[in-house]
C-alpha cells in the first residue's frame, strides 16, 4: 500500500478525490550484464537481501519477467548496480532502466481548483503506507508497511534462479535458496486479511 504526499503542503498526507489521468512512463534500454566488482555486489547482495527480509524492496518475478520493486512506489531499477532492473526473458538483458506511475489531475475539495500531479520519474512522490480516512494517513514506518511476496508453490519449487535473481549472484548456496524459500512462508504468514492477504482454497475447496 502507497500513500501519496500533498505536493503543495509539506509533511502533510491528504485523501481527496481526484479526476485526472493515468501515465505510465517506461524508459527503455537493453544494457549488457554490469562491470562491477564482485566485492561490491557482494555487499550490495548483504543489503538486498537485508531490504527483502524487511520488506522493504523484493522483486516481482514469478513469471518470465524479473523487476525490482520498493515499498515507496520506486520499481524497475537494480538496487545491486544502479543499472536497469527489468530483465525479459528472464537471465538475459535488463529492457527498463526505471519506470513509475504519474498522475495528474484537478482537486475538488471546495478550495480554489488546481491541477496536482504526483507519482514516479526519477524522484519518487509516494510514500509507504494506506490513507486510513481522509487527511489521516498510516504511520509510514509502521513494520507492515513492507512488501509481501506470495508464492503459493515455494515449499516444493525450485527457487535457485530466484535467489540468484535477489542476490544479483550467479551461484547460489542452499543456505541462500533456503533463506529465501523462508521469506516466502513469513511473508504468507504475516499479510493481514483487511490489507490483501490471498484466499487460498485446497483442491477440495477448504480454505487454507
Amino acid at each position: 500500500m502507497i500513500q501519496v504526499p500533498d505536493m503543495n503542503r509539506a509533511h502533510s498526507l491528504l485523501a481527496l478525490p481526484v479526476l485526472g489521468a493515468l501515465v505510465l512512463t517506461l524508459s527503455f534500454e537493453t544494457l549488457p550484464a554490469n562491470g562491477r566488482s564482485q566485492a561490491t555486489l557482494g555487499s550490495a547482495a548483504k543489503t538486498t537481501q537485508e531490504d527483502a527480509s524487511l520488506g522493504r524492496r523484493a522483486l516481482i518475478n514469478i513469471n518470465n519477467i524479473s523487476m525490482w520493486f520498493a515499498r515507496d512506489g520506486f520499481s524497475a531499477h537494480n538496487p545491486l548496480t544502479d543499472n536497469p532492473g527489468t530483465t525479459f526473458p528472464r537471465s538475459t538483458s535488463q529492457i527498463v532502466f526505471q519506470d513509475g506511475l504519474i498522475w495528474g489531475g484537478r482537486v475538488f475539495d471546495g478550495n480554489p481548483q488546481q491541477v496536482r500531479v504526483g507519482g514516479q520519474t526519477h524522484r519518487i512522490g509516494t510514500v509507504p503506507g494506506r490513507i486510513l480516512s481522509r487527511g489521516l494517513a498510516q504511520d509510514r514506518d509502521d513494520p507492515l508497511n513492507r512488501i509481501y511476496r506470495i508464492r503459493h508453490d515455494y515449499r516444493r519449487a525450485d527457487l535457485r534462479l530466484d535467489a540468484a535473481e535477489l542476490l544479483g549472484q550467479d551461484e547460489v548456496s542452499e543456505a541462500d535458496i533456503e533463506r529465501v524459500r523462508g521469506q516466502y512462508e513469513r511473508d504468507l504468514a504475516g499479510v493481514a486479511v483487511g490489507v490483501g492477504r490471498p484466499l487460498l482454497r485446497s483442491r477440495r475447496g477448504r480454505r487454507v
